[in-house]
């Protein structure tokens, strides 16, 4: 496969030195009823400059030596033979194939300063895409920050204990969003069966939970995917209703992506909550369950890390779903 792939797109190119010869011998016998029996080579220099144009120096100096062999065998007498019988023929032979090589040399020059241009064009929409990249980052980090330190202000009345919690919180928040992603490959299911095991002592006795993820291997970093997972769950379980718990983790394979969901059948939330949830240190229930507010803000911070997206769905009553994406390659 890969002597196919060099070979071909060179064999096109080293193509057109043989058909300017093929189309450039004919032209100049149609010349002679006008020049005479002895057509000077420099007539097919046009020939070599389309070739040289298009395919470059290899191929202009590649034509410029096949007209020169089919000039003296075809154009210069004695015909059909390589020696040229007359000295100015051969100095016009000669001349002919100084002209080809400057040719092919223009062009290539022209050709690799196309090249520099075009690479110096892509630099420049690269290095546009990432400083908008950054801008936005930097942007999002900014106002992250001030919803942050708002939630701090209000915060600061709390009790130690929890106000001590939300700082902690919010300085692994700020790592994830300046630190990268280690990627490497994981387990997915040996990922949510290790987070599962976590909460063994913590799940209610009678409580249910399924885990329906399929063996497969994705591209993260496997200590953040741990903590998102720990959170997910961690919130399933704290918020759940007077029923028997119920936690089901599945997992939707798709051409470029997977979709995980972690559903439970909680208090859940009615929808206008459903973006408020993201938020730094939004607490919908602060006065009826601990927490800092951080534990979806990190997911989510998590889950873009590794270039995906985060949502959820959930009714007052029935129970939250979160899903979220990895791409099956790392972005």
């Amino acid at each position: 496969m890969e002597f196919s792939t060099s070979y071909r797109p060179d064999l096109r190119r080293y193509s057109i030195a043989a058909i300017t010869v093929i189309l450039a011998i004919p032209a100049a016998q149609l010349l002679r009823p006008w020049i005479g029996q002895s057509v000077p080579p420099i007539v097919l220099a046009p020939w070599i400059l389309i070739g040289a144009w298009y395919g470059g120096l290899g191929v202009g100096l590649l034509s410029t030596a096949l007209n020169s062999i089919a000039a003296a065998y075809f154009l210069l007498p004695p015909f059909h033979s390589f020696w040229i019988a007359e000295a100015d023929d051969r100095l016009h032979l000669a001349v002919f194939a100084m002209v080809g090589v400057l040719i092919s040399w223009l062009c290539e020059s022209r050709r690799r300063t196309a090249i520099r241009l075009e690479s110096a064009v892509l630099d420049a929409q690269r290095l546009r895409t990432e400083a908008r990249d950054h801008v936005r980052r930097i942007a999002e980090t900014e106002g992250n920050l001030k919803c942050a330190l708002s939630a701090l202000l209000e915060n600061i009345q709390k009790p130690a204990v929890e106000l001590e919690t939300f700082v902690q919180a919010l300085a692994g928040y700020s790592c994830l969003a300046c630190g990268a992603a280690r990627i490497e490959p994981i387990d997915a299911r040996r990922l949510f069966i290790r987070a599962i095991d976590e909460f063994g002592e913590t799940l209610p006795q009678d409580a249910h939970v399924a885990c329906d993820v399929p063996a497969v291997t994705i591209d993260g970093d496997a200590a953040q995917l741990h903590q998102l997972l720990r959170h997910l769950i961690g919130n399933a379980i704290k918020f759940r209703s007077g029923e028997q718990l119920r936690i089901r983790i599945s997992a939707e394979e798709r051409s470029d992506r997977f979709i995980f969901s972690v559903a439970d059948n909680g208090i859940g939330m009615i929808p206008a909550h459903w973006d408020q949830a993201f938020a730094l240190g939004r607490r919908l229930h602060a006065d009826q369950y601990p927490g800092a507010g951080m534990g979806l803000a990190i997911s989510r911070r998590i889950v873009e890390n590794h270039g995906g997206l985060i949502w959820l769905v959930s009714e007052l009553g029935q129970g939250t779903t979160v899903r979220f994406t990895i791409p099956r390659k790392a972005v």
